[in-house]
């Protein structure tokens, strides 16, 4: 088959185009083909639309499952990690490169013994996951020197769904879901455009998921680490 040096069809692909497609012209008036391809003359019955929407109305609960991870919201709420499931977490948080970061050992915010290795997990903007009693799962550092979108809050939701979702298909490890865990910052968001208000300086902010709403929302701060 030729190709004409200017880079169009061939001769007869271009009169089948002319007959077939002359009805979408967008400029001027064309004449309708005698021949319209069945595709774009056939009418759809209504049995065949009814069949579709059902179909459709069928699939959007388990796609929303598959999104948002809702099929596996069953597991544990309270993180109480061994040895076996630290060093699982580490092997998978690797993976995500140097700004996730998982403690030496079990970490809690409301304890000052946890004091030190927090505020190092904490420092440079950082954020940490923690669940309802403020067990520390995983930490994350932001990229805003890449993109400002890529803040610690970000990275750290990005990496905990990966984390969640590769530790229980390796290792059988079920995490807490993220309905039932908090993000916990050392400072709120400077920027009047996030539309909270600012906290006392000796608390930490906490995000919790929304499970309507499918997103993080920053709540009111807790004090931590033995501060009253």
């Amino acid at each position: 088959m030729k190709i004409s040096s200017r880079g169009t069809c061939p001769e007869n692909c271009r009169r089948k185009r002319k007959e077939d497609m002359a009805f979408f012209g967008v400029q001027g008036k064309r004449p309708r083909p005698a021949h319209v391809a069945p595709i774009f003359a056939s009418d759809v019955s209504a049995e065949h639309v009814a069949r579709s929407t059902d179909i459709f109305s069928a699939s959007v609960k388990e796609v929303q499952q598959k999104v948002g991870g809702r099929e596996s919201e069953i597991g544990p709420r309270i993180f109480e990690p061994t040895e076996r499931v630290f060093s699982n977490l580490r092997e998978v948080a690797a993976e995500l490169g140097p700004l996730v970061e998982v403690g030496k050992g079990p970490l809690n915010i409301h304890e000052p013994a946890s004091r030190q290795q927090l505020t190092t997990l904490l420092e440079g903007d950082g954020s940490v996951l923690v669940d309802e009693d403020g067990n520390v799962i995983v930490a994350s550092k932001g990229a805003e020197t890449l993109s400002r979108a890529r803040t610690s809050v970000l990275e750290l939701i990005r990496a905990y769904t990966f984390i969640r979702r590769t530790i229980i298909g390796r290792f059988n490890v079920l995490l807490p879901h993220q309905r039932y865990c908090s993000i916990v910052k050392r400072a709120a968001p400077s920027e009047p455009s996030s539309g909270v208000c600012r906290v006392a300086s000796a608390a930490l902010p906490r995000y919790r998921y929304n499970r309507g709403a499918d997103r993080w929302k920053l709540i009111a701060a807790r004090r931590t680490c033995g501060q009253k």
